[in-house]
């Protein structure tokens, strides 16, 4: 009896002492894990609202490039049409103006060479200030068209560099997205090394 239970009481001490030791590893080893991985969590959630955020900014960035880019030249695309529209239509009107005074013109030089035939009065001189002003009003159609053309070219130019504007855009989204996907990545990593770390732990204490 006295063997018995000098068997139980070091059975006893055993149980006790390994109960301490697995006290002791759980507070020193599994509850420092525990609390490190609840810090990368909370870090992990810290920055996915990080990218939330940042993704919801640059959408707003975005639209307010558009809107202080796109809608200004929109509209002054807009002006130079309706520009361009109504100087044609005065073009119009400037031919037909010239043509008529061509028509008068042949027709006074007509009527002044019979004048010269009859009255012999020599008319030369008011002929060519005729022929000098028709040719000054074909030189001011001329400038009008030159100046059309020269707003188109500037328009055509804005019209270039809101093409730049939105393609630079595109990129600098698309270079967003590609960050977003290898941070996600990054995360996703790191979750798995952490698993592995914490199974290889309750593995290793388990196993002793």
């Amino acid at each position: 009896m006295n063997i018995d239970n000098s068997k139980n009481e070091l059975y006893g001490d055993f149980v006790q002492l390994v109960d301490k030791v697995s006290s002791t590893v759980i507070k020193t080893t599994v509850s420092p894990l525990s609390e490190q991985i609840k810090v990368v969590t909370d870090e992990m959630q810290t920055t996915s609202q990080g990218l939330r955020q940042t993704s919801a900014q640059i959408g707003q960035m975005a639209a307010n490039t558009i809107k202080q880019e796109v809608l200004p030249i929109s509209e002054r695309m807009e002006t130079a049409s309706q520009i361009v529209k109504k100087a044609s239509d005065d073009i119009g009107k400037i031919e037909n103006f010239l043509s008529k005074i061509n028509n008068n013109t042949n027709s006074l030089g007509t009527q002044v060479g019979d004048v010269k035939k009859q009255l012999g009065v020599q008319l030369d001189d008011a002929s060519q200030k005729l022929e000098n002003q028709n040719n000054n009003t074909k030189k001011l159609i001329e400038e009008v068209k030159n100046t059309i053309d020269q707003n188109s070219v500037s328009y055509k130019k804005d019209i270039e560099k809101l093409s730049s504007a939105v393609t630079q855009l595109s990129f600098q989204i698309e270079n967003f997205q590609k960050k977003q996907e290898k941070l996600l990545y990054s995360i996703i990593g790191i979750n798995v090394i952490l698993g592995i770390v914490i199974l290889a732990a309750i593995f290793h204490f388990g196993g002793k």
